[in-house]
C-alpha cells in the first residue's frame, strides 16, 4: 500500500510538473524511483531533482522493509556511478524496528567534481554485521 502512495505523489508530481511548462523529459528526470526485493527485505529510492551527469543530488529517500519474523533486519544503501568510472557505495541504513514496519531516510549526494551516469539501492538482509542475502535495483541513468 505505501508504495502505491509514493508512486502516485510521484506520478502527480510529475504531472504537475509537466503542467506547469516542462517538457515531459525534464519532468521525468526530476522525480525517479527504483526498487528491489529479497528474502525478508525490500526497498525502494525516490530520487528528486537528478537527471544524469549531473554532479550532485539534491534529494534522496531511501524506504526499507522487513518482511520478516526471523530476528534479522532489513537494511538499505545508495550506489553512484560516476562518469570517470568510480563508484560510491553510501552507507547502509538499518530497519531495526521488527517485522512488517518501514524505516524512510532522507538524504542527499553532494555534489563533486564528476558527473553522475548511474544510480541504484541494494537491499540486505543482515544477522549482526553478517550478510544473509541482497538484491540491487535496476540503475537510474
Amino acid at each position: 500500500m505505501k508504495k502505491m502512495t509514493q508512486l502516485g505523489i510521484l506520478t502527480a508530481s510529475a504531472l504537475m510538473v509537466a503542467g506547469f511548462g516542462a517538457s515531459p523529459a525534464t519532468a521525468a528526470n526530476t522525480a525517479r524511483y527504483t526498487s528491489c526485493k529479497t528474502t525478508g527485505a525490500t526497498g525502494d529510492a525516490n530520487i528528486s531533482g537528478w537527471k544524469s551527469m549531473d554532479k550532485g543530488i539534491p534529494s534522496v529517500q531511501l524506504s526499507v522493509y522487513d518482511s520478516l519474523s526471523d530476528g534479522h533486519h532489513a537494511s538499505i544503501r545508495l550506489g553512484v556511478t560516476y562518469y570517470r568510472g568510480g563508484i560510491t557505495y553510501y552507507p547502509w541504513h538499518a530497519n531495526n524496528d521488527g517485522a512488517g514496519t518501514w524505516k524512510m531516510f532522507n538524504s542527499y549526494v553532494p555534489a563533486g567534481s564528476d558527473g553522475i551516469t548511474a544510480v541504484w539501492v541494494q537491499v540486505a538482509r543482515y544477522e549482526g554485521s553478517t550478510q544473509l542475502n541482497l538484491c540491487s535495483s535496476p540503475y537510474l541513468s
